[in-house]
Protein backbone atom coordinates (compact mmCIF):
# COMPACT_ATOMS: atom_id res chain seq x y z
CA UNK A 1 0.00 0.00 0.00
CA UNK A 2 1.45 3.13 -1.04
CA UNK A 3 1.86 6.15 1.46
CA UNK A 4 -0.51 8.52 0.03
CA UNK A 5 -3.15 5.38 0.30
CA UNK A 6 -2.88 4.48 3.89
CA UNK A 7 -3.00 8.64 4.55
CA UNK A 8 -6.66 8.03 3.33
CA UNK A 9 -7.33 5.42 4.84
CA UNK A 10 -6.50 6.90 8.40
CA UNK A 11 -8.03 10.11 7.06
CA UNK A 12 -11.12 8.17 6.51
CA UNK A 13 -10.95 6.22 9.99
CA UNK A 14 -10.80 10.04 11.69
CA UNK A 15 -13.97 10.67 9.87
CA UNK A 16 -15.83 7.67 10.59
CA UNK A 17 -15.01 7.77 14.36
CA UNK A 18 -16.60 11.65 14.17
CA UNK A 19 -19.40 10.45 12.73
CA UNK A 20 -19.56 7.42 15.01
CA UNK A 21 -19.21 10.08 18.19
CA UNK A 22 -21.83 12.30 16.23
CA UNK A 23 -24.47 9.20 16.47
CA UNK A 24 -23.92 8.28 19.74
CA UNK A 25 -24.44 11.94 21.03
CA UNK A 26 -27.87 11.78 19.64
CA UNK A 27 -29.11 8.32 20.99
CA UNK A 28 -27.83 9.44 24.29
CA UNK A 29 -29.80 12.85 23.76
CA UNK A 30 -33.29 10.39 22.79
CA UNK A 31 -32.02 8.12 26.30
CA UNK A 32 -32.57 11.49 28.17
CA UNK A 33 -35.44 12.87 26.49
CA UNK A 34 -37.98 9.63 27.20
CA UNK A 35 -37.32 9.66 30.99
CA UNK A 36 -37.41 13.23 31.24
CA UNK A 37 -40.38 13.72 29.07
CA UNK A 38 -42.34 10.90 31.27
CA UNK A 39 -41.06 12.11 34.43
CA UNK A 40 -42.34 15.78 33.57
CA UNK A 41 -45.79 14.76 31.86
CA UNK A 42 -46.73 12.45 34.69
CA UNK A 43 -45.82 15.08 37.49
CA UNK A 44 -47.25 17.99 35.65
CA UNK A 45 -51.02 15.84 35.20
CA UNK A 46 -50.87 14.60 38.49
CA UNK A 47 -50.51 18.46 40.20
CA UNK A 48 -52.42 19.65 37.46
CA UNK A 49 -50.35 22.39 36.57
CA UNK A 50 -50.76 23.73 33.19
CA UNK A 51 -47.15 25.81 33.47
CA UNK A 52 -45.65 22.42 33.92
CA UNK A 53 -47.08 21.04 30.79
CA UNK A 54 -45.87 24.32 28.75
CA UNK A 55 -42.41 23.24 29.95
CA UNK A 56 -42.81 19.97 28.77
CA UNK A 57 -43.55 21.53 25.32
CA UNK A 58 -40.32 23.77 25.57
CA UNK A 59 -38.24 20.87 26.98
CA UNK A 60 -39.35 18.55 23.86
CA UNK A 61 -38.16 21.18 21.28
CA UNK A 62 -34.57 21.37 23.13
CA UNK A 63 -34.03 17.51 23.01
CA UNK A 64 -35.25 18.09 19.67
CA UNK A 65 -32.92 20.70 18.64
CA UNK A 66 -30.12 19.64 20.27
CA UNK A 67 -30.43 16.20 18.18
CA UNK A 68 -31.22 17.80 14.92
CA UNK A 69 -27.61 19.52 15.22
CA UNK A 70 -26.15 16.26 16.26
CA UNK A 71 -27.97 14.86 12.97
CA UNK A 72 -26.64 17.67 11.15
CA UNK A 73 -22.99 17.50 11.76
CA UNK A 74 -23.20 13.85 11.70
CA UNK A 75 -24.40 13.87 7.74
CA UNK A 76 -22.16 16.77 7.19
CA UNK A 77 -19.48 14.77 8.22
CA UNK A 78 -20.82 12.50 6.14
CA UNK A 79 -20.40 13.62 2.74
CA UNK A 80 -16.88 14.82 3.78
CA UNK A 81 -15.93 10.81 4.04
CA UNK A 82 -17.67 10.08 0.50
CA UNK A 83 -15.65 13.23 -1.03
CA UNK A 84 -12.65 11.65 0.83
CA UNK A 85 -13.47 7.97 -0.65
CA UNK A 86 -13.93 9.71 -4.25
CA UNK A 87 -10.83 11.78 -3.54
CA UNK A 88 -12.64 14.67 -4.41
CA UNK A 89 -10.78 16.31 -1.32
CA UNK A 90 -7.05 15.35 -1.12
CA UNK A 91 -6.31 18.26 1.61
CA UNK A 92 -6.18 15.43 4.88
CA UNK A 93 -8.77 17.87 6.71
CA UNK A 94 -11.83 18.03 8.99
CA UNK A 95 -13.47 21.24 7.56
CA UNK A 96 -16.58 20.28 6.89
CA UNK A 97 -18.11 23.69 6.42
CA UNK A 98 -18.11 23.37 2.18
CA UNK A 99 -21.20 21.04 2.51
CA UNK A 100 -23.47 23.13 4.71
CA UNK A 101 -25.02 23.83 1.10
CA UNK A 102 -25.98 20.23 0.61
CA UNK A 103 -27.15 19.40 4.04
CA UNK A 104 -30.58 21.56 4.41
CA UNK A 105 -31.63 21.88 8.28
CA UNK A 106 -35.25 21.87 7.00
CA UNK A 107 -34.91 17.98 5.39
CA UNK A 108 -33.74 17.06 9.44
CA UNK A 109 -37.24 17.53 10.40
CA UNK A 110 -38.47 15.24 7.97
CA UNK A 111 -35.83 12.62 9.05
CA UNK A 112 -37.71 9.61 10.71
CA UNK A 113 -35.20 9.71 13.80
CA UNK A 114 -36.54 13.05 14.22
CA UNK A 115 -40.19 13.39 13.41
CA UNK A 116 -41.21 10.09 14.55
CA UNK A 117 -39.56 10.32 17.96
CA UNK A 118 -40.50 13.74 18.76
CA UNK A 119 -43.63 14.53 16.89
CA UNK A 120 -45.62 11.92 19.09
CA UNK A 121 -43.71 13.37 22.15
CA UNK A 122 -45.29 16.88 21.27
CA UNK A 123 -48.41 15.90 20.33
CA UNK A 124 -48.90 13.99 23.92
CA UNK A 125 -47.40 17.11 25.33
CA UNK A 126 -50.11 19.61 23.58
CA UNK A 127 -52.69 16.93 24.58
CA UNK A 128 -51.26 17.49 28.27
CA UNK A 129 -51.78 21.46 28.12
CA UNK A 130 -55.74 20.84 27.07
CA UNK A 131 -56.79 18.50 28.94
CA UNK A 132 -55.03 20.15 32.06
CA UNK A 133 -56.24 23.65 30.68
CA UNK A 134 -60.01 21.53 30.64
CA UNK A 135 -60.24 22.12 27.13
CA UNK A 136 -60.81 18.47 26.52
Amino acid sequence: MKVGEQKVLEHLKMIGAVIDRMNRSSNTIKGFCIPTFSAVLVYGLREHCIEIQVFLIVLVLVFAIIDMYYLWQERLFQRLYKATIHRVTTDYSMDKTRYKREVSKLSLLRSPSICLLYGPLLAVAFAGVLIVGGYL
